[in-house]
């Protein structure tokens, strides 16, 4: 039997640095050969791009099946708090706190420029997810109220799946 199951290729996410209580949008994107994970504050941008390798011995650790299933996984971690983000002199760590220090990812962070261009695509690709979101209606479940939030004339969704 042929079942095909949504599964995200982008996760957006807000996550904290513990030290100092700075939000930061987390977002990540399946690429030919692995997967983006990526940190923003809007000002500056830190990027890791994990090889099939390195996502390959990830999923091992934490005896996942797939690529999806580890952006789940993250997903997961934002949404409940587990996951934050801690600054170094010239990178970024992503920890997903109740895992292994071996499990944290360490992100670089961009050149201004480079920084700049991705987050014009973040913000655009946002927006394009919104419009999607807000094209489609309002997501219900049975007997309950729809998942998505107006804000001003802002329709918001927290954590897409694409």
């Amino acid at each position: 039997m042929d079942q095909t199951v949504s599964q995200p290729k982008t996760v957006f996410c807000t996550l904290i640095d513990k030290n100092d209580r700075s939000k930061y949008v987390c977002f990540t994107q399946k690429r030919a050969g692995g997967l983006s994970i990526g940190l923003s504050n809007g000002e500056d941008v830190w990027k890791a791009d994990l090889s099939e390798e390195s996502l390959s011995q990830l999923k091992k650790r934490l005896l996942l099946k797939s690529t999806e299933d580890y952006a789940l996984k993250l997903k997961g971690a934002c949404r409940s708090g587990r996951a934050f983000v801690s600054l170094q002199e010239d990178g970024a760590v992503l920890h997903l706190d109740s895992e292994p220090a071996d499990l944290n990812v360490s992100l670089s962070k961009l050149a201004a420029l480079e920084g700049r261009t991705e987050l014009k695509e973040l913000l655009f690709k946002m927006a394009d997810i919104l419009t999607q979101l807000d094209a489609a209606g309002p997501v219900q479940s049975p007997g309950k109220s729809p998942q998505k939030k107006s804000m001003g004339g802002i329709t918001a969704a927290f954590c897409c799946r694409i």
